[in-house]
């Protein structure tokens, strides 16, 4: 039972040596992850209280704000700044809040069908992303970070079909003479 318990621990270690951040995570709360980051850095950052994930991260000797910047990718938040305050939220839009920090994009899919497209992206992409059949496109309201990668997702897969060059040379033979000369044909039995 005491080993269930340790395997349940929450695993925080936030370090800032020379301005670059190091963060070690194991089943931490978000909130306690970016009150740490904030307070160890002085960098202004709100997380919206809808916002509800375990951390487990292993960042090293990053700038402050591209670890926030690692957290929101890494669990599909979106980020957004005004001022110099950077707010966190969820990235799927429910609310208000979400939405406004969230963007929506269609991406054109030129050889692949749009649902083919939409099932090579990884899993977890699925909830921000939809196929519009009529255009052949994929449509995706995600965090504004997310539709760059999710872009350049869809551009590695949307690639032309290989082309094949088949050379064929057509020989007509007129003369009997001829063929016997340059076609040999041989069928053999062998009893062992």
């Amino acid at each position: 039972k005491k080993e269930e318990d340790k395997k349940k621990e929450e695993v925080l270690t936030v370090d800032v040596s020379n301005g670059l951040v190091t963060v070690h995570a194991l089943r931490a709360d978000i909130h306690k992850v970016i009150a740490q980051i904030a307070q160890k850095t002085g960098l202004s950052v709100t997380l919206d209280d809808a916002v509800s994930h375990q951390v487990n991260i292993n960042l090293n000797r990053m700038r402050p704000l591209d670890v926030i910047r690692a957290i929101a990718t890494g669990y599909g938040l979106a980020l957004s700044t005004v001022g110099d305050v950077h707010m966190l939220s969820e990235g799927v839009p429910k609310d208000l809040t979400t939405y406004n920090r969230s963007g929506t994009a269609s991406f054109p899919m030129d050889y692949l069908r749009a649902e083919d497209a939409k099932e090579l992206l990884p899993a977890f992409l699925t909830q921000y992303v939809h196929f519009n059949e009529e255009q052949n496109a994929v449509v995706a309201t995600a965090p504004s970070q997310m539709l760059d990668k999710i872009r350049r997702d869809l551009e590695s897969v949307d690639q032309p079909p290989p082309l094949i060059m088949v050379e064929v040379v057509a020989v007509e033979i007129t003369d009997i003479g001829q063929e016997e000369r340059g076609l040999s044909w041989l069928y053999s039995t062998h009893d062992r």
